[in-house]
């Protein structure tokens, strides 16, 4: 008897129900300011990856002057000014190049794509009629490719987990 008359005591009770939800309300709240915080991170370092990459992009037309193309091969200071470059952002030196530097010849086609026409160590076309637009002339950009990892603070408690770590940027710099 005095068992049945507890457990109906115990069943009217509401001593620290608002204690209960509010742990339920602030634990699901946290999660959200977790993400929140996680996911402007990671922009963050996206953006700072971009720039790095076009600041690796600029810095190689700053050194090498038009009269020093194809810049991969008759510019010494190429490799150093874009290193330097890239690693200008908070990132560090945590932006890598992805691909050795690269240049190329590339035209206009009709539908306002760059395309691959000639090797910069090549003798550049003398135009643009291998993708149909003979009245252009071949351009000569340089191509600069970098890596970044990301690294969570809150592995495994956001949603970032699920999006790519690694990030890729790709600059194109026109040379010529």
């Amino acid at each position: 008897m005095q068992l049945l008359h507890l457990a109906r005591r115990l069943g009217r009770a509401e001593d620290g129900v608002a204690a209960i939800e509010m742990s339920l309300v602030g634990a699901i709240f946290c999660l959200g300011l977790l993400n929140v915080s996680e996911i402007a991170r990671y922009g963050f370092d996206s953006m700072q990856a971009t720039a790095a990459t076009q600041a690796g992009a600029e810095a190689a037309l700053a050194t090498c002057d038009v009269a020093h193309v194809p810049a991969t091969t008759n510019c010494a200071g190429l490799n150093n000014a874009v290193a330097t470059a890239l690693q200008s952002t908070s990132l560090g030196t945590q932006v890598a190049l992805k691909v050795p530097l690269s240049e190329a010849y590339y035209c206009l086609d009709n539908g306002g794509a760059l395309t691959f026409v000639g090797s910069a160590a090549a003798t550049p076309p003398a135009d643009c009629s291998a993708v149909n637009n003979a009245t252009s002339v071949p351009t000569l950009y340089l191509v600069v490719s970098t890596s970044f990892t990301y690294a969570p603070m809150f592995g495994g408690l956001t949603v970032v987990d699920r999006l790519p770590q690694t990030m890729t940027h790709t600059a194109w710099m026109r040379m010529k």
